[in-house]
């Protein structure tokens, strides 16, 4: 019978974890809703106040029915406030509000990780929103063990939680070098990024970024494009990115290179020791590169990207509770595609990671 099944005991304290998260936020939400702000601003106001102030007074106000509910629609530029948001003067409405028109102001201001949150949310949403209704159902009218309404519910909870992908639009320009050469990091341990993502292993995707960006400080050259990871739920062990620039540039990036990864290698020697980098001629002509401003946005996104232990279990010894992984990224002609996936024991962290992204 089912339900004496011990792996559905696996699942009892995730769920107990979740459901007391979740309370303790909306426990938090109503203490302070019942503590008044002395200014008298209601959330609407202070939400109108600070959009004025950080120039993006054009976008509108809503009212919303329902509580938490409140949120900020990049496609209408409309932000909404659930009633008791919108109408109170508690502190905790006057925090909501300002968090939300945060998400205005970051939208205004092209702020990338911003783009990647409104890409990953609606597939996300709908996922968390259909898992446990129908993995519930499942169990319920199941018989004789897991039903296909319970397979597709924890397939919905995974997709929406561990796997994200972000396309981000890239602008070209015609080469001004005619000579191409390739940097590579490799030899990374690597490793699944749910049970080795503690082992304070390199990411390659990230540490291959870092290395251009800082050469870039010093040394001329043009990003054509950059690759790494072959896995969504890996760490990555090797990136590479393939550079065009002219031959009297060559002998100063290459040691530019040297130097950083040296740097990197001494930072990770105790896990890293084999690691290694390698700049290499590659055989024929560029049709392109990224323009300067898209290779900076680009770089700049991976560094920004989080990636590895965000918090470990308070109660239990040596337990990651949520964490990050920047697994792939690929670049094609006028886009740059980056997969990441993120982890949790609690829902309400893997909800905080979703508003660090944006």
């Amino acid at each position: 019978m089912f339900f004496w099944d011990y792996t559905f005991f696996l699942l009892i304290p995730p769920l107990i974890l979740a459901f007391y998260a979740q309370a303790k936020v909306k426990g938090a939400y109503r203490k302070y809703s019942q503590v008044f702000a002395s200014s008298k601003r209601t959330g609407a106001q202070t939400a109108y106040e600070l959009l004025q102030a950080g120039g993006a007074g054009d976008v509108k106000i809503e009212k919303l029915p329902g509580e938490l509910t409140d949120h900020y629609d990049p496609r209408k530029r409309v932000l909404r406030l659930s009633q008791g948001v919108y109408e109170s003067t508690s502190v905790a409405a006057l925090g909501i509000a300002a968090h939300e028109t945060g998400h205005a102001l970051q939208h205004r201001n092209h702020y990338y990780p911003l783009s990647l949150r409104n890409t990953i949310y609606p597939v996300a949403n709908l996922g968390s929103t259909l898992a446990f209704p129908l993995f519930f159902i499942g169990f319920i009218f199941s018989q004789r063990g897991p039903s296909i309404l319970m397979d597709i519910g924890i397939l919905l909870f995974t997709a929406a939680v561990v796997f994200s992908v972000v396309t981000l639009p890239v602008a070209r320009k015609k080469s001004a070098s005619r000579n191409l050469h390739r940097l590579i990091v490799t030899g990374f341990r690597g490793g699944h990024s749910g049970l080795d993502i503690n082992q304070g292993r390199g990411n390659a995707i990230k540490l291959l970024a870092r290395m251009l960006r800082e050469a870039g400080r010093s040394a001329r050259f043009e990003l054509v494009s950059i690759e790494g990871g072959n896995k969504r739920n890996a760490i990555p062990r090797e990136a590479w990115a393939v550079v065009a620039c002219p031959p009297a540039a060559v002998r100063r990036l290459k040691a530019t290179f040297r130097k950083s990864f040296e740097a990197i290698r001494l930072e990770y020697k105790a896990v890293e020791s084999e690691a290694r980098h390698e700049f290499e001629t590659v055989r024929g002509k560029p049709e392109s590169a990224l323009t300067g401003d898209s290779q900076g946005r680009l770089l700049d996104l991976l560094l920004a990207l989080p990636h590895g232990v965000v918090a470990m279990h308070p109660e239990i010894a040596g337990l990651v509770e949520t964490s990050t992984n920047l697994a792939i990224v690929r670049t094609r002609r006028g886009r740059a595609q980056v997969v990441c996936s993120t982890r949790s024991s609690v829902a309400s962290a893997l909800e905080a990671e979703r508003l660090v992204l944006g």
